[in-house]
């Protein structure tokens, strides 16, 4: 939290506002940013069914060269850019299948109490899981664009933490 506190004091954040992407995880790392006066205006809490979860995770790349993010099946890197092609690197922590299947059961375990700590500021979003249906995406948007700059974005959630 404390690196994420300095950085988010930097004059830029100030000026633009800042997006948070998977922080914080636990209700622990969302109070100890709230103790140090960091509390968003704005939380997204996109709800992803538990099959879903290692596709999402073992299919994305980012070009380390550029730090664009692309996804096997979701956003694929130009089919006409080989260089581009040829430099895609899998997320170290996305690699093993086990691993983010482990990743997403502490996510699963920590979502109640960060809800609780979130969801005054936060919008549920359903993950509908079809390729293509951006529905979920468009509701994020017009939702963190009703009061925009701060904005704190924190996937996955448990499903039974709805409202």
């Amino acid at each position: 939290a404390g690196l994420v506190r300095d950085r988010l004091a930097r004059a830029d954040c100030a000026a633009r506002g800042w997006v948070l992407e998977g922080f914080p995880r636990t209700a622990g790392q969302a109070e100890e940013l709230h103790k140090h006066g960091v509390a968003p205006n704005k939380v997204v809490v996109l709800n992803i069914k538990e099959s879903l979860v290692a596709g999402r995770c073992t299919g994305r790349k980012w070009d380390p060269l550029t730090g664009e993010p692309y996804h096997e099946a979701y956003r694929p890197a130009p089919l006409e850019d080989e260089e581009v092609a040829f430099r895609l690197a899998a997320r170290p922590d996305d690699a093993n299948p086990k691993a983010v299947t482990l990743r997403a059961g502490q996510n699963r375990s920590n979502a109640p109490a960060l809800w609780e700590a979130v969801k005054e500021v936060g919008k549920l979003i359903e993950d509908t899981g079809v390729v293509g249906d951006s529905g979920n995406r468009m509701d994020a948007v017009a939702y963190v664009r009703e009061a925009p700059p701060i904005v704190v974005k924190q996937a996955p959630p448990a499903e039974q933490a709805a409202p």
